[in-house]
């Protein structure tokens, strides 16, 4: 399968692309990951 030339980004756009997913990531804030389980013990045990 051959790569057009829609499918690769200038070196430039591939650190901006990359600068912005990282910069999103940090401004994320933390979830715990014991709220992010769904159907813990509480809603078993009923």
């Amino acid at each position: 399968m051959e790569n057009s030339d829609q499918d690769t980004y200038s070196e430039a756009e591939t650190m901006a692309r990359r600068e912005a997913a990282l910069k999103n990531m940090l401004a994320t804030p933390h979830k715990p990951q014991k709220d992010s389980k769904k159907g813990g013990k509480e809603s078993q045990s009923k």
